[in-house]
């Protein structure tokens, strides 16, 4: 008997499913592309078939996600773009199976942080975006007006930090 992807199908998405996963993994030997739905069904399918939905525990789990980040940091810091395009995928399946685990779909987990971060006001720092509300920490209303400037335009020295 030929083992089944048993994923849930986003609204406005059809499929004919159940797909099979030899179905997949021949789209896998022959190179094809596989859309990133596809692809979801088929690294939730390998978890399963590698017992870690079975076994494994959210935390575990969100530990080999943090292992996963601390790749992708040392990747560019390296400056290596294959280290940094493997680690992302790596990051990308840790997050999928935490998912499945946490009974959610990223799907959701995307929509409801974009519509947070959709309408959030803020500054750029350090070349990192820092929302209004955390803005207090950095003293903005405290700093000179030529500071201001440094960090508006982010032209900030390799030894600015902020207090």
């Amino acid at each position: 008997m030929k083992k089944e992807i048993k994923c849930s199908v986003p609204k406005g998405l059809k499929f004919n499913f159940p797909y099979k996963i030899d179905f997949l993994l021949n789209k896998l030997k022959m190179e094809l592309t596989m859309d990133y739905f596809e692809l979801e069904c088929a690294v939730e399918e390998w978890a399963k078939d590698k017992g870690i939905f079975d076994k494994a525990t959210p935390m575990a789990q969100a530990l080999k996600t943090l292992e996963e980040t601390t790749e992708l940091c040392t990747a560019i810091n390296n400056n290596d773009p294959e280290e940094i395009a493997d680690a992302m995928g790596d990051i990308m399946v840790t997050l999928i199976i935490q998912a499945k685990m946490q009974g959610v779909t990223l799907e959701k987990c995307l929509e409801g942080a974009y519509k947070i971060i959709a309408k959030r006001k803020g500054k750029m720092i350090n070349g990192q975006f820092v929302k209004e509300s955390d803005l207090p920490k950095y003293k903005w209303d405290e700093i000179s007006k030529e500071e201001k400037n440094v960090l508006n335009n982010n032209n900030l020295p390799d030894d600015y930090i902020m207090d």
